[in-house]
């Protein structure tokens, strides 16, 4: 096969035409209209809680509440943000520019970095995926550490080829060996002001550098790297707070399983089996042994710096805190990338314009197909319920519109200073929510960023005419009534049961339980769903003639591959108020949640049962049902499979 593209005439004008020089302007351009068509998108939910920590008069009341205890990561960016937000403001287009801007700018280094060390041809394959992704667009569309992160270790990388002496460079000697040992302090530094995976990028790379560097060179690089950590110093004492004393560092992120590089990996390729196989096929059509066995120092300190970084940052993950992600693997993604591109071909041929164009077109089309990625990016659910808030008040008058967000205020009022809402305080328990609800005269309800979806069966109690849902990334923005509330509005979707999407799993008169379990539910979520984004909601009705407080649970577990994912419960004492009154427990469980492939769902399980460790006694059963009804695709779309 590389014969025959081998024969292919080099000489003809489509060939002649596709040199190095074309490819990089169209990756340069594609690149960057990728990242301007999104800057109009809106604000994600970590950046408006950048911007909602600006509000300071000087340097040190930022760094102190904004960075020390406001945020978990170092205060480069925040500080950025502070001073070029109070010269341009704080449109969100203006907010990103600067980081579109590195994104762009990261394109051309990686570039270069491949250029020196491997080639134009095998620079071109790094330099395509840095323009192309969804991975490197998404994050530098994002006014947070990322794109910025990329662009300084990109830098860093880009000095230490000018200052390592078995770098080829063309011209010999450096002459300004100097200025760029000056260069790549200053970028290290910068890296660490970044974030602390970028910091722990930086360190790797300084080590490397000092493994590769002559003897004689020795001195002078390790003044660099002194001068790198002096320029960081200012900065220890918030670090040494964020990452040693201050508590709760990465609790909110889930700690990654041994699926994380299978999935990582998965999303490098846009999900898509296509993209993978282009991709796949076009490294075989040029990939040399020769550049291996050249290169293949340069191929294994790319790659172990890669490594290092994912294994030191899932073991920590996995064994004192969860902050590994797959945002903060994107510092490292040009070594990895590097890595491939030293195994490649530099040789000019026929090859190497077939494998990037097709690799370009399965990038673009995925990311615009499978990922449906502008889409994807306009449903920011806190600009959403902004939106819908408005709507709802002209439409219905602000007096009968209740607004509940699970949210802090202020990340909404950059939409809209008059939102006001309930206190997020009511949603910490069903029981205190039903006795807010209850007093609420309004007959509207507008829900927002409510995660738990037990929260919005006691909504719906309330406001059992569900009017409008839109479904958005993480979230979803839900509008009720009450049955008597007049008027009408355009319905969308209806998540919570009532659509044609519905399927009863189970509908049969409840018995009261005579033992300590009693079984409602066991079967293979691929025998009753063909999608993964579904949501399987369970509900009981009876009567307790003699207890206020019983103890009977409704429980639901989720096995796959035979391991139990989940187990969660509704309890009777959260619902039951008064002797003798009817109770209905509901258990919606969202299976998107946990199965994050459509090949799991033959392998997944869902039990579902009564659990009566008191043995409470049921005066009469009434009613149990099982249904299943869509639930939001687009929730974990900016990372997982859609």
């Amino acid at each position: 096969m590389h014969f025959v593209f081998n024969m292919l005439p080099m000489g003809n004008s489509f060939f002649k035409c596709l040199t190095p020089r074309v490819f990089l302007c169209f990756f340069m351009v594609a690149g960057a209209a990728l990242r301007i068509a999104g800057l109009w998108t809106p604000l994600t939910y970590d950046e408006l809680s950048a911007l909602c920590r600006l509000d300071y008069e000087t340097v040190g009341d930022l760094m102190t509440h904004a960075v020390r205890l406001g945020d978990v990561h170092p205060g480069g960016v925040q500080l950025f943000l502070w001073l070029w937000c109070g010269l341009f403001g704080t449109a969100g287009w203006v907010v990103r520019l600067p980081f579109v801007a590195m994104g762009i700018a990261s394109i051309w280094l990686i570039y270069v970095v491949g250029r020196r060390l491997f080639g134009e041809w095998p620079a071109l394959l790094p330099t395509a995926y840095v323009a192309l992704s969804q991975y490197t667009v998404y994050y530098s569309l994002m006014a947070r550490p990322y794109a910025a992160g990329l662009f300084f270790m990109l830098c860093s990388l880009l000095c230490l080829t000018h200052i390592v002496k078995r770098v080829p460079d063309g011209g010999g000697q450096d002459k300004c060996r100097w200025m760029w040992l000056l260069l790549f302090a200053l970028f290290e530094a910068l890296c660490a002001y970044t974030h602390y995976f970028s910091l722990l990028s930086a360190t790797l790379l300084a080590v490397a550098g000092f493994v590769m560097m002559g003897r004689e060179e020795r001195l002078r690089y390790v003044g660099a790297c002194v001068l790198a950590v002096a320029l960081f110093a200012p900065h220890l004492p918030i670090t040494f707070y964020q990452l040693f004393a201050k508590q709760g560092i990465g609790g909110w992120l889930s700690v990654p399983t041994p699926a994380f590089l299978p999935d990582y990996v998965r999303y490098l390729f846009h999900h898509s089996l296509v993209t993978a196989a282009v991709a796949v096929a076009g490294y075989w059509l040029c990939f040399s042994l020769e550049a291996l066995r050249c290169n293949w120092r340069l191929v294994i300190w790319a790659l172990s710096l890669w490594l290092v970084q994912l294994l030191v940052g899932y073991v920590y993950s996995v064994t004192v805190n969860p902050l590994l992600q797959f945002s903060s693997l994107i510092f490292v993604l040009p070594f990895l990338l590097l890595a491939v591109a030293g195994t490649l071909d530099s040789a000019p041929n026929g090859r190497h314009p077939i494998a990037l164009l097709g690799f370009s077109v399965a990038m673009v089309a995925s990311l615009f197909v499978a990922r449906q990625h502008y889409e994807v990016m306009g449903r920011e659910w806190i600009a959403a319920a902004a939106e819908e808030t408005q709507e709802a008040r002209e439409r219905f008058g602000a007096d009968r519109v209740t607004c509940l967000f699970d949210v802090a205020i202020d990340k909404l009022h950059y939409y809209d200073s008059s939102i006001t809402s309930l206190p997020r305080s009511v949603l910490s328990s069903p029981r205190l929510l039903d006795s807010v609800l209850a007093a609420c005269n309004s007959d509207l309800l507008l829900c927002a960023g409510i995660d738990n979806p037990r929260l919005l069966d006691v909504v719906s109690a309330h406001y059992p005419r569900l009017l409008r849902c839109r479904d958005c990334v993480s979230r979803e923005v839900l509008l009720f009534a009450k049955l008597e509330a007049v008027g009408e509005y355009p319905v969308d979707r209806d998540a919570l049961g009532a659509a044609a999407d519905v399927a009863t799993i189970l509908h049969a008169p409840f018995t009261a339980p005579r033992t300590e379990y009693c079984d409602l539910l066991d079967t293979v979520l691929g025998d009753i769903a063909d999608s993964r984004f579904c949501c399987l909601n369970t509900s009981i009705t009876f009567a307790l003639p003699d207890s206020c407080e019983p103890t009977l649970h409704l429980v639901t577990e989720t096995y796959i591959g035979g391991r139990r994912v989940d187990w969660r419960e509704a309890v009777a004492a959260d619902y039951c108020r008064r002797e003798g009154e009817v109770c209905t427990l509901n258990l919606p469980v969202r299976m998107d949640t946990f199965v994050k492939h459509r090949t799991q769902l033959g392998r997944t399980r869902v039990k579902v049962y009564v659990w009566n460790p008191e043995g409470d006694t049921v005066s009469r059963g009434l009613d149990c049902e099982v249904r299943l009804y869509a639930s939001n695709r687009y929730r974990y779309g900016v990372l997982e499979e859609m």
